[in-house]
C-alpha cells in the first residue's frame, strides 16, 4: 500500500476550504468503508447546513 498523508492527530479532514468557495475536503485512510458518512458530512457544507460532528474534522481545527 501506498504511503498516504495525514494530519497530525490522524483525524481525517472533512471540511469546506476556508479560501476557495465551492471546494471541499473528505479524505480519510479508510475512504472507502466511511464513504457515505462522508458524502452526508460534504453535503451538509455544500448547501450549508450543518452536520453534528464537523466542526471537529474541519481544516482549520487546532492541532
Amino acid at each position: 500500500m501506498a504511503h498516504q498523508t495525514s494530519m497530525p492527530d490522524t483525524e481525517p479532514v472533512i471540511s469546506a476550504s476556508p479560501y476557495l468557495d465551492k471546494v471541499f475536503f473528505g479524505h480519510w485512510h479508510l475512504g472507502l468503508t466511511q464513504a457515505t458518512v462522508t458524502g452526508a458530512m460534504l453535503t451538509a457544507f455544500a448547501i450549508g447546513d450543518d452536520f453534528p460532528v464537523c466542526g471537529h474534522f474541519k481544516i482549520d481545527r487546532s492541532l
